[in-house]
């Protein structure tokens, strides 16, 4: 995960990451009925749904 989020922050404007509460992760899978697989909840615990494209990708 650490190197997932150095690579974000050179791709991305970090002040975009909003990491989800636990509590929003746990919603999801009692909606979903099952539980998320666990390198996908640390994700999202960590950078949210994820990130808006930063000035490297210029996608404006």
């Amino acid at each position: 995960m650490d190197a997932l989020g150095e690579e974000l922050a050179q791709i991305a404007d970090s002040s975009t990451i909003t990491p989800l509460p636990a509590a929003e992760v746990s919603a999801l899978e009692e909606v979903i009925g099952a539980p998320l697989p666990r390198e996908f909840c640390s994700f999202l615990l960590r950078f949210g749904p994820g990130v808006r494209p930063g000035p490297a990708l210029d996608l404006e």
